[in-house]
């Protein structure tokens, strides 16, 4: 059988609910509600007009807090600011009438396509989402379906990061709830800069969520965010994203390559090989939030805060996540997917899932939700593991609690809220049942051994941030943790053209790609790294890898060099403990001994080791095929605990 065969439309008759709520994939060119990821990316036009524009949002007690704002703002900034508040949808709004007292701003009521003008202060219409497109406001009725929160300050957030994108500002003020806290999100990982209002609010909720859920760039009253919204819209910087500037030639500059190399010698991690506009747009987000004119005064303060590269490492990071939210993907993985998985799954073994790069954790519970509902009763007898892994440690504490605001779950159906999380103090936490099938971790892919024999690898809108050559060693680590026939998940906006031998898609319209079981890739290669050093050169690695290519095996080749000089001392033995392969440095830790030759690790142990960890044949015997890894024992060297593993 062909092993896309497999595959094969499946119909689920049971009773599950694995997919209320969405009973066919979301269009992107339907009138649903608006979502980052599914709306269309609007061409930008010369002609276009690009009136600086900063979004402001409250509920209860925002009167008070937007009367402070404007009245601390000048008449002319070149700004136009547009306040989305928690109106009545049965009275008409009296809103720009009482605002309109506190300030020489023109304030107007937002009609249907009204366009943006300089120094204007634009109202939401009551009953009504408000979007950007191009130079207009546009208006939508509310959605009426049952059991949805109307969120309006998220859906103009989100429209106005993906109509601005670096240029986007966003505030929230006094209010209840978390409306707004997902909207900031996404301006801060479109690049632009957010603020929230701090202890004066008169309710907390609003603004506690987007502090708690790390997106807020300031945290003030609002007549100092005022102070700063008109200091910072006078920065040159501000338009450096959208001016469409020479970014490659921004990267290549020393002080930029110096803040790549800063930050791999705070945090460990190399960023050389993301993409140059990814690093470009955080990098000017932060010379902005530090008030830094240029990159050399920025790469000073980057050195003497010790703060700063921790807030840059997160900046990059930040990724928009949430519930459910490519319907197409599940629904591939429930009609096409599990059914196989499933069907294969003779000894009963665990299905292994692996999220990498899962951010707070949503994606890691939906699929547990999906896969529990689609498994019913078989779920007893089917162990399900979820490992969830990313860079972030602050995502990754998060998605250990389960816990999310009302916003944060907006993707998820009343029903599933009802059975899947427990409500507590205004937030939503998934049952333990279920957070304990799932497993997080810190977790590099570029570094760390991967996880292996996954029925599943999902890593959405990660790839997109990296170069070919780190996408290439990534998918040379997905297809060896993946079993045979196991699946590969992608996010919308990428593909597997840097690794084409190795992964097959099984539909167009969805990002699953099965993996090819004769494609060979060996262990994963490690990409190198240096903490002391100031940085790595973009090329280096790509020029060694080259050379190796011409003369044969690119692979094996490439795997001999990067193992052979960055592989910790290692040995491998037999069941009588003679040496069959040494790897690394070792004369550290071995020596041979005097009288007649010998190869075995036991005589070969220098003295002054003591404790070393003796293989246990007898538990390898019993379990051939999995490898254990046993708690380090013995004294350290170099820093590093000895280590051995039955395989």
């Amino acid at each position: 059988m062909d092993f896309l065969q497999m595959y094969t439309p499946f119909q689920f008759r049971g009773g599950a609910e694995y997919y209320h709520g969405m009973k066919q994939p979301v269009k992107s060119g339907g009138k649903s509600k608006l979502r980052s990821d599914l709306v269309k990316r609007r061409p930008k036009t010369q002609t276009e007009d690009r009136v600086p524009i900063v979004a402001i949002g409250a509920s209860a007690g925002g009167l008070e807090a937007f009367r402070a704002l404007l009245e601390t703002l000048p008449a002319a900034t070149g700004v136009a600011y547009v306040l989305v508040q928690h109106l009545d949808p049965r009275h008409e709004s009296m809103l720009a009438e009482l605002l309109a007292r506190s300030t020489q701003i023109p304030v107007i009521e937002v009609k249907h396509r009204t366009l943006i003008k300089p120094d204007h202060v634009y109202v939401i219409s009551p009953g009504k989402n408000m979007a950007i497109e191009g130079a207009a406001l546009t208006l939508s009725p509310r959605s009426k379906e049952s059991g949805t929160i109307n969120m309006p300050i998220d859906h103009f957030f989100r429209s106005l990061a993906e109509a601005r994108e670096g240029g986007a500002i966003g505030v929230v003020l006094s209010g209840t709830a978390s409306d707004g806290t997902i909207g900031l999100r996404a301006i801060k990982e479109a690049g632009g800069l957010t603020f929230v209002q701090d202890s004066t609010a008169k309710y907390q909720g609003m603004p506690q969520a987007a502090i708690s859920a790390g997106v807020a760039d300031y945290v003030m009253p609002p007549h100092k965010i005022a102070e700063e919204l008109v200091a910072i819209t006078k920065q040159p910087q501000r338009s450096v994203h959208e001016s469409g500037s020479a970014e490659s030639h921004i990267m290549e500059s020393d002080d930029y390559q110096k803040i790549i190399g800063e930050l791999l010698r705070a945090t460990g991690v190399d960023f050389s090989h993301y993409k140059v506009t990814t690093l470009t747009r955080r990098i000017n987000r932060r010379l902005l939030v530090s008030k830094t004119s240029t990159p050399q005064e920025y790469l000073k303060f980057l050195r003497v805060d010790g703060k700063e590269a921790e807030s840059l490492f997160n900046d990059i990071l930040i990724n928009v996540t949430g519930f459910f939210r490519d319907p197409s993907a599940i629904h591939c993985l429930i009609h096409k997917v599990l059914p196989q998985l499933v069907q294969n799954n003779h000894a009963k073994e665990s299905l292994r899932i692996w999220v990498a790069g899962c951010s707070t954790g949503e994606e890691v519970y939906s699929l547990a939700i999906s896969i529990l509902e689609f498994l019913g009763d078989k779920s007893l007898s089917i162990p399900l593991q979820i490992f969830g892994t990313d860079l972030s440690s602050i995502a990754i504490e998060k998605a250990r609690r389960g816990t999310y605001t009302r916003s944060e779950v907006g993707g998820v159906s009343t029903r599933r809220l009802e059975r899947i999380f427990l409500k507590t103090n205004g937030s939503y936490q998934i049952l333990k049942d279920v957070r304990d099938m799932c497993v997080f971790s810190t977790h590099n892919l570029l570094k760390d051994p991967p996880f292996s024999r996954m029925g599943i690898v999902s890593c959405c809108n990660v790839l997109i941030y990296m170069d070919a050559i780190l996408q290439r060693r990534i998918f040379s680590t997905f297809h060896y943790a993946l079993a045979p026939y196991g699946v590969l998940v992608l996010g919308k906006s990428e593909t597997v053209g840097a690794s084409p031998g190795l992964f097959t898609q099984i539909e167009k319209k969805s990002k699953v790609f099965v993996k090819k079981a004769r494609a060979k890739t060996g262990i994963p290669p490690i990409i190198p790294h240096n903490a002391g050093t100031s940085t790595v050169p973009r090329n280096s690695l790509k020029k060694e890898v080259n050379v190796v290519a011409k003369e044969g095996d690119f692979q094996g080749e490439a795997d001999a060099i990067l193992l052979g000089r960055f592989m910790p001392a290692s040995v491998v033995i037999n069941a009588d403990s003679d040496i069959l392969q040494l790897r690394g440095d070792t004369e550290e830790y071995l020596k041979l001994p005097s009288g007649k030759a010998t190869l075995n690790l036991l005589k070969m142990v220098r003295e002054e080791i003591t404790q070393l960890p003796r293989p246990d044949h007898a538990r390898r015997n019993q379990d051939r095929h999995h490898a254990r890894p046993h708690p380090p024992q013995g004294p350290y060297r170099r820093g590093q605990p000895l280590r051995h593993a039955d395989v």
